[in-house]
Protein backbone atom coordinates (compact mmCIF):
# COMPACT_ATOMS: atom_id res chain seq x y z
CA UNK A 1 0.00 0.00 0.00
CA UNK A 2 1.41 3.25 -1.05
CA UNK A 3 1.34 6.66 1.07
CA UNK A 4 -1.12 9.98 -0.01
CA UNK A 5 0.40 12.20 -1.41
CA UNK A 6 -1.49 15.15 -1.27
CA UNK A 7 1.28 17.45 -3.54
CA UNK A 8 1.07 14.15 -6.23
CA UNK A 9 0.80 15.93 -9.70
CA UNK A 10 -2.28 14.11 -10.75
CA UNK A 11 -4.35 15.99 -7.87
CA UNK A 12 -4.59 18.96 -10.10
CA UNK A 13 -8.03 19.75 -10.25
CA UNK A 14 -10.02 21.58 -6.98
CA UNK A 15 -12.99 19.79 -5.41
CA UNK A 16 -15.89 21.58 -5.28
CA UNK A 17 -17.27 23.57 -1.87
CA UNK A 18 -20.48 21.87 -0.29
CA UNK A 19 -22.33 24.41 1.29
CA UNK A 20 -23.22 22.89 4.77
CA UNK A 21 -26.66 21.19 5.81
CA UNK A 22 -27.79 24.28 8.06
CA UNK A 23 -27.08 26.54 4.85
CA UNK A 24 -28.88 24.35 2.94
CA UNK A 25 -31.93 24.19 5.04
CA UNK A 26 -32.51 27.92 5.68
CA UNK A 27 -31.94 28.12 1.63
CA UNK A 28 -34.72 25.68 1.18
CA UNK A 29 -36.67 27.84 2.95
CA UNK A 30 -37.05 25.92 6.29
CA UNK A 31 -37.86 28.62 8.96
CA UNK A 32 -34.96 29.46 11.40
CA UNK A 33 -36.81 28.74 14.54
CA UNK A 34 -37.95 25.02 12.93
CA UNK A 35 -33.82 24.33 12.35
CA UNK A 36 -33.36 25.30 15.73
CA UNK A 37 -35.81 22.99 17.24
CA UNK A 38 -34.49 20.06 14.24
CA UNK A 39 -31.32 20.32 15.17
CA UNK A 40 -31.38 21.43 19.03
CA UNK A 41 -29.40 24.86 18.51
CA UNK A 42 -29.32 27.87 20.47
CA UNK A 43 -30.20 30.83 18.00
CA UNK A 44 -26.64 32.06 18.79
CA UNK A 45 -25.56 29.10 17.81
CA UNK A 46 -27.40 29.08 14.17
CA UNK A 47 -26.40 32.18 13.29
CA UNK A 48 -22.72 31.69 14.46
CA UNK A 49 -22.95 28.52 12.10
CA UNK A 50 -24.61 30.17 8.79
CA UNK A 51 -21.60 33.14 9.62
CA UNK A 52 -19.22 30.15 9.14
CA UNK A 53 -20.77 28.81 6.13
CA UNK A 54 -21.22 32.18 4.80
CA UNK A 55 -17.32 32.96 5.56
CA UNK A 56 -16.36 29.69 3.60
CA UNK A 57 -18.82 29.97 0.56
CA UNK A 58 -16.90 33.26 -0.15
CA UNK A 59 -13.89 31.75 0.75
CA UNK A 60 -14.39 29.11 -2.25
CA UNK A 61 -15.87 32.08 -4.40
CA UNK A 62 -12.71 34.09 -4.00
CA UNK A 63 -10.65 31.17 -4.76
CA UNK A 64 -12.65 29.89 -7.69
CA UNK A 65 -13.94 27.14 -6.65
CA UNK A 66 -17.10 25.03 -7.82
CA UNK A 67 -20.30 25.22 -5.46
CA UNK A 68 -22.11 22.64 -4.88
CA UNK A 69 -25.52 23.37 -3.78
CA UNK A 70 -27.87 21.14 -2.82
CA UNK A 71 -30.81 22.81 -3.26
CA UNK A 72 -34.26 20.81 -3.34
CA UNK A 73 -36.42 22.37 -6.31
CA UNK A 74 -39.75 23.10 -4.54
CA UNK A 75 -43.16 21.23 -6.45
CA UNK A 76 -44.95 23.75 -8.05
CA UNK A 77 -48.77 23.44 -7.25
Amino acid sequence: MSDWNPDDPALTKTAPHELCGVMRMHRNGIASKEIMSMLRLRGTQLIKTLEVATEAENKAKESRRPIHDALIPKEKS
